[in-house]
């Protein structure tokens, strides 16, 4: 295979109009879920120091809920857009021995789904309590953490077939 033909090969999913648009879209809903990720962090973080601090906090707790409410429907929409546009088909097709993993990373969307929904709930019945505002906090970062550790295995793996030799492995 010639040079000219490998790179081709290798960057085939991202040669259509279609594709680089998605990608662009998807480069900018990742952005958008850390910029979301980190208010709500934030307002969490506000709620358990008001608890701690015997503080009503009305307007914390609602502000909490509306940023998880808000953070909650972007990580679905974004899951729901991955899945649609399926930009690790291209990648396993052209590598079929990454199958397994692209598969598992798919699976995780439904289990994040759950965690930020679950969270959200959460959120909703903190009150003044600042072991709950402290539970919310804590299970906020952990998902944080979760999430991009997805984003980043989804990275990878179209990063290792657009740049290693698949040779005859595939």
């Amino acid at each position: 295979m010639g040079t000219l033909q490998f790179f081709r090969e290798r960057f085939v999913f991202l040669g259509s109009a279609g594709r680089t648009r998605r990608s662009g879209r998807q480069l900018h809903q990742h952005e958008e879920l850390r910029a979301r990720l980190a208010r709500a962090q934030h307002e969490a973080a506000q709620g358990a120091q008001g608890a701690g601090e015997g503080l009503r906090g009305g307007s914390t707790r609602r502000a909490c809920q509306r940023e998880l409410a808000e953070l909650e429907a972007a990580v679905i929409h974004h899951f729901r857009c991955e899945e649609a546009d399926d930009p690790l088909a291209e990648v396993v097709r052209v590598a079929p021995r990454y199958f397994e993993h692209a598969r598992v990373l798919q699976a995780q969307h439904g289990t994040l789904e759950r965690e930020i929904t679950a969270i959200r709930e959460l959120a909703e019945v903190c009150g003044r309590s600042r072991e709950r505002w402290s539970e919310l906090e804590w299970r906020l970062g952990t998902f944080a953490r979760r999430l991009q550790a997805h984003e980043r295995a989804e990275n990878e793996i179209a990063s290792q077939v657009l740049y290693e030799d698949i040779g005859t492995k595939d």
